[in-house]
């Protein structure tokens, strides 16, 4: 999935239709399910890569333990609570793809799970007009404020600000994540 240089706007609406014959629980257990499947292909792919640089690059996102909860399990208790549709979790994907291709960032289990709440909290934030407190997001990431606001601010800074995303390019990763 590549994309093309966008400017620094943000997108409030992309308008994708879903079928109406799938409720939204559904598609939304789909649509988790096939994330976590991309993002566990991603950190199998990273370990194809030569030992020396995949631990080279540390970055804020890396914990010390790795969580015992699975990857579909901490997407699918973050939409949950966050109440977030279907585009806020593609866009999402978006960013983190955007980290990657920018910053050579290495996918790894230490750092997924940070990484992909904050793109989903800053997606939301971004795209949404009916976003939850800082508060209420660091409850449901199990991190604290303080946190949430310095990794919001590292992920800003690398993904270069970039938060627009065209149509086609939504429309790319909705097709690739194939949802309906």
């Amino acid at each position: 999935m590549s994309e093309s240089i966008e400017s620094n706007k943000s997108c409030s609406s992309t308008s994708i239709s879903t079928p109406d014959n799938l409720s939204m629980d559904i598609l939304n257990e789909k649509l988790i399910k096939n994330i976590s499947i991309i993002i566990e292909t991603l950190i199998n792919l990273d370990c194809s890569k030569p030992l020396k640089w995949r631990f080279a690059h540390k970055t804020s996102f890396d914990m010390k333990r790795i969580p015992v909860i699975s990857i579909y399990d901490y997407l699918y208790r973050i939409v949950r609570y966050t109440q977030i549709n279907a585009h806020i979790l593609i866009k999402a994907i978006i960013y983190i793809d955007r980290i990657i291709k920018n910053n050579y960032f290495s996918i790894r289990y230490n750092n997924i799970y940070k990484l992909l709440f904050i793109a989903i909290v800053l997606s939301a934030k971004i795209n949404d007009d009916n976003c939850l407190t800082n508060k209420l997001y660091s409850k449901i990431g199990g991190i604290s404020v303080k946190e949430l606001k310095n990794l919001e601010i590292k992920f800003c800074e690398y993904i270069n600000y970039r938060f627009y995303i065209k149509k086609s390019l939504f429309e790319k990763y909705y097709k690739h994540i194939n949802i309906d």
